[in-house]
């Protein structure tokens, strides 16, 4: 499938492209494969692959000699201090700090100034990711007072290439879009304390339950071949006994689950790929998370803000802590026509609205519609 950038390119209309995160997947994915260039953050260097060029451009192997994660050795934030010593424990400590986007952020100028973003009569594309904020969420979840200083720093830094961007461009010249991938569920122990719902279930308890379930219908054997976040795989080759089906053994054990306490909705294999489902927005929402080849053989979606043991919080629920997300148009009058909508939209509108705008083919895989309302 193509990206914006792809078909930016592919248009003849478009300049550059670059793409810059702390992510590797949340550099390449929006710039796309006909980028010139997409760097992520690694071991306190920025590295890229040679899909797009065999060495780094001198510009970025210059930017790594200043060595400016090291700057960051003994630092500190509201709780926790940076390793004393410049190296890997640094640079993984710094992933869920500012330090991180600033190194980002920092990447970013030195891409639109040394590739002279902006300058030219083509348009030009730079996809840029602050991805700390997501290694802070897990461990910590949205409301501490680290999350609080992460979110008023990302602001900062937003607004820092907002001005460069215009500064170089001019201003009226440049268009933002700002999203993000995902939401997050509150912490349970956080919930439970405002007397909200929430808790955390044991996912090896919920295996066992439905393996007993399954050898008391077919045997013995062991009947799961691998779990995810929300799924799991089924060994239907443990049942010996040709004349069961897979989609019994999968009722087998999806009865098994529901029987359990906080356990929402079960979906099987069979019943995802015939569609066999109500069709509330729940339901739509894990039929287009589902995947023939990787997805599980069971989908299992506990109560809200029911999570796996340990600590920490995570995404990948189809419920509105993790489906909501900000969604900003952002440019002069004449880019985009001013206006807040209550209405629904989605992240893949992103892709088809930017095509309109810019003149050039929709991606391939572009599955979103056109926000008619924002269009000058």
């Amino acid at each position: 499938m193509t990206t914006i950038g792809d078909e930016l390119k592919a248009s003849g209309k478009g300049g550059k492209v670059y793409g810059v995160s702390l992510k590797d997947r949340s550099a390449i994915l929006p710039a796309g494969r006909s980028a010139d260039g997409a760097f992520w953050l690694d071991n306190g260097r920025f590295v890229s692959s040679s899909w797009y060029f065999p060495a780094l451009p001198a510009w970025a192997t210059a930017f790594n000699a200043q060595n400016r994660a090291d700057s960051f050795a003994g630092a500190e934030l509201t709780g926790r201090t940076m390793p004393a010593t410049p190296g890997p424990d640094l640079y993984r400590a710094m992933d869920s700090t500012p330090f991180a986007d600033q190194l980002v952020l920092d990447f970013a100028l030195e891409i639109l100034k040394s590739e002279a973003l902006g300058t030219g009569n083509s348009t030009d594309l730079l996809a840029v990711s602050f991805s700390a904020m997501d290694y802070l969420g897990h461990d910590s979840g949205p409301d501490t007072e680290q999350m609080h200083e992460m979110v008023l720093s990302v602001d900062a830094k937003i607004g820092t290439l907002l001005a460069a961007a215009e500064r170089q461009a001019g201003r009226g010249k440049v268009l933002l879009v700002f999203t993000a991938d995902h939401g997050v569920a509150p912490v349970p122990e956080e919930n439970v304390a405002r007397q909200l719902p929430g808790g955390r279930y044991n996912g090896e308890d919920e295996r066992k339950v439905v393996n007993q379930a399954m050898v008391a219908a077919y045997g013995a054997g062991e009947y799961f071949l691998a779990s995810g976040d929300i799924g799991y795989y089924l060994n239907y080759s443990a049942v010996h006994n040709s004349a069961v089906t897979r989609e019994q053994i999968e009722t087998t054990a999806a009865e098994a689950l529901r029987r359990l306490p906080h356990i929402a909705r079960v979906y099987t294999r069979t019943v995802l790929e015939q569609g066999l489902v109500a069709g509330d927005s729940i339901d739509q929402r894990v039929i287009n998370g589902f995947n023939r080849q990787e997805s599980g053989d069971l989908v299992v979606l506990h109560d809200p803000n029911w999570l796996g043991e340990g600590s920490g919080t995570t995404h990948g629920s189809p419920y509105s802590y993790d489906t909501h997300v900000p969604l900003i148009f952002w440019g002069a009058r004449g880019l985009v026509t001013p206006g807040v909508y209550s209405r629904y939209v989605g992240i893949g509108d992103i892709a088809p609205t930017l095509a309109s705008l810019l003149g050039v083919a929709q991606p391939s895989g572009a599955t979103g519609r056109v926000l008619q309302e924002l269009l000058p």
